[in-house]
């Protein structure tokens, strides 16, 4: 039992977040404003060591800033990379380039600001995520439908890694880019074996170590791609070259470049897990930097070099020797250790919406169970998916659009609009609505292209 001091020095609230980066940033840190104020009853109570138990509070073990900065660069370099060759292709290597610079530019700015309004809310040792800061800023009119939108992204997410765990065991076992029901059952069955374990883990900074290894097992896939990728650009193994600007192929490319920043889901996740959380902003904006460089060089060098006959998993591009087959199975247990990860706020929503708590024995048995049918269940829904790029498209223009630019522009209107400029307000609102509107024309025409097949 706590007595009154160390009660109401647990009550107390302070705002961590600060804007290190001037006038670049339209929500700066002076003219956000104080967050609307919460009416506290202080009246003294006596807290049980249940009720202790029950809140949500820092994790023990937390992460430094090199490890946070191997987790955000593991998030963002997942499934989304493998299809941006393909997308690229689809659009145009001109076109292709200018519509993801801009779209990365938008996304970065919204997310910037994202963390400086949501640091506006953290209290201290109060572990943050997306549908929490929702929850508060919003209530509990949003609560559900962002916890749906949330759960939805990261679905997603897990669903494209198991869709490249089936086609990667086919071409590994058989050779072959399509395999057959009876296949995709075993192949199901393995990827569940390995994966259903690492369900298990609920402190994202113990994928701390786990990122370091998953890191250099996805980075040297990636780069051998790139070799042979110029290696047929020298040789011109791939004489037929896509077009420079192709609008038909324009929603593809938009849906899977939003789906590229597929971490829009964890990153508070990933602030809450570190020790200096301060420090997020300035650690977020330099991860993205180098992320697009990457997307953009590893995108146009492959989608230069394999031309018409580009797969939509590029890593299927790889020529058929044991060496390259050791480079595809190194990408495979990269993506299987980030599984987790992505995977780790939806079973989070479901959980505190179950009110599963840990110290309860018959409760983490109910948290294990409701792991295991979830993973069970997109494995299954990865079994009818047909087209790779096309999924992740559909995902990256919903979800994707929904998580970077919708909450973020309803949250904006309720809670900052009145402290901004004339200039500001215009802006930042203008600025959400063509992201929403591109997602939109993103997921919409994906939808068409998976219901034809």
């Amino acid at each position: 039992m706590l007595d009154e001091k160390q009660y109401n020095a647990g009550i107390q609230s302070q705002n961590i977040g600060s804007n290190e980066f001037g006038s670049n940033n339209i929500l700066d840190e002076k003219q956000l404003g104080p967050a609307p104020q919460i009416e506290i009853n202080l009246e003294y109570k006596p807290i049980t060591l249940d009720q202790i138990q029950q809140q949500k509070v820092a994790p023990k073990k937390q992460s430094s800033y090199k490890g946070a900065t191997l987790t955000l660069f593991k998030t963002f370099v997942g499934s989304g990379i493998l299809a941006l060759p393909y997308s690229f292709a689809k659009g145009g290597y001109v076109l292709s380039t200018i519509v993801f610079v801009l779209l990365s530019l938008l996304i970065n700015y919204q997310q910037v600001n994202f963390i400086m309004m949501a640091d506006k809310y953290r209290q201290p040792n109060q572990l943050m995520d997306y549908s929490k800061f929702i929850e508060i800023t919003l209530g509990a009119r949003y609560r559900s439908f962002s916890k749906l939108i949330v759960g939805t992204m990261q679905w997603g997410c897990c669903i494209s890694y198991v869709i490249f765990f089936m086609e990667f065991f086919e071409i590994a076992f058989y050779g072959n880019s399509t395999s057959s029901f009876q296949h995709q059952l075993y192949y199901l069955l393995i990827a569940l074996l390995i994966l259903l374990p690492m369900t298990l883990i609920s402190n994202m900074a113990v994928f701390t170590k786990v990122s370091a290894i998953a890191n250099g097992l996805i980075v040297f896939p990636l780069v051998m791609i790139m070799v042979s990728a110029i290696q047929a650009i020298i040789n011109e193994s791939y004489p037929e070259k896509q077009s420079l600007i192709d609008f038909s192929g324009l929603s593809t490319m938009i849906g899977v470049s939003i789906y590229s920043f597929e971490a829009v889901g964890v990153l508070l996740n990933i602030q809450s897990s570190m020790q200096k959380k301060e420090k997020f902003q300035r650690l977020l904006q330099l991860t993205t930097i180098a992320v697009v460089i990457l997307f953009i060089i590893f995108s146009l060098v492959c989608g230069i070099g394999y031309g018409t006959d580009i797969n939509q998993i590029v890593l299927f591009n790889l020529q058929d020797n044991p060496f390259m087959a050791v480079v595809q199975i190194s990408y495979a247990i990269g993506l299987l250790l980030s599984f987790p990860v992505q995977l780790l706020p939806a079973f989070q929503i479901l959980e505190t919406n179950q009110k599963i708590q840990k110290s309860q024995d018959s409760a983490n048995r109910k948290r294990i169970i409701i792991r295991m049918v979830q993973v069970v269940l997109l494995s299954l829904i990865a079994m009818f998916i047909p087209q790779f790029a096309v999924f992740l498209s559909l995902v990256g223009g919903f979800s994707g659009s929904a998580l970077q630019f919708y909450f973020p522009l309803i949250i904006y209107k309720k809670n900052f609009f009145d402290n901004q400029s004339v200039r500001q307000r215009t802006t930042y609102c203008c600025l959400m609505i063509i992201g929403i509107i591109v997602g939109s024309f993103a997921a919409i025409n994906s939808l068409i292209l998976l219901i034809k097949g």
